[in-house]
């Protein structure tokens, strides 16, 4: 093959391959959920303190927990966390920047948000819980963004040990 032919090749090639990855409108991931490993706790005294995330809790202490929900490459859509609210009363606390961007059907008190369409990527709400029962009570948080089937919504799960 002459040498002008190779350098025609390689050409051709990326041009192929520039064109096809030109196709995509929209990049495309699973959106996450990341959580502090410490919990902010105040007691019935009133004692404010840190525990970690692993650790047993108590009957009636308020917990927050800081967490960053972010959408990769796609907007959030909605964020909810879905528990036994007889055994764990849950809410999420969101700044006066975050709360500007919140949809029709968010319910703040019962840990559900709505993001308005194509404006958040990421941000950083607290989960505020007060455990109601001793055992091990599940909660699960289910993070949506627009990526579509396949990549959305995402289910992430904590279960506290209460005693």
């Amino acid at each position: 093959m002459p040498h002008c032919m190779k350098h025609f090749s390689y050409i051709a090639f990326f041009a192929i391959c520039i064109t096809l990855t030109s196709c995509l409108d929209k990049a495309v991931s699973t959106p996450e959920l990341r959580v502090s490993n410490v919990l902010v706790r105040t007691t019935h005294a009133g004692v404010q303190d840190t525990v970690r995330l692993s650790d047993s809790l108590n009957i009636g202490d308020t917990l927050r927990l800081g967490m960053l929900l972010h959408g990769g490459f796609n907007y959030l859509v909605s964020f909810a966390v879905l528990t036994d609210t007889s055994a764990v009363s849950v809410a999420l606390e969101a700044d006066s920047v975050l709360q500007t961007l919140l949809a029709a059907g968010t319910d703040l008190d019962v840990a559900k948000m709505n993001f308005i369409p194509e404006k958040v990527v990421a941000c950083t709400p607290k989960l505020r819980f007060v455990p109601r029962k001793s055992g091990s009570h599940l909660m699960s948080f289910v993070i949506t963004s627009d990526a579509g089937e396949g990549y959305s919504p995402r289910t992430y799960t904590y279960e506290p040990l209460v005693r």
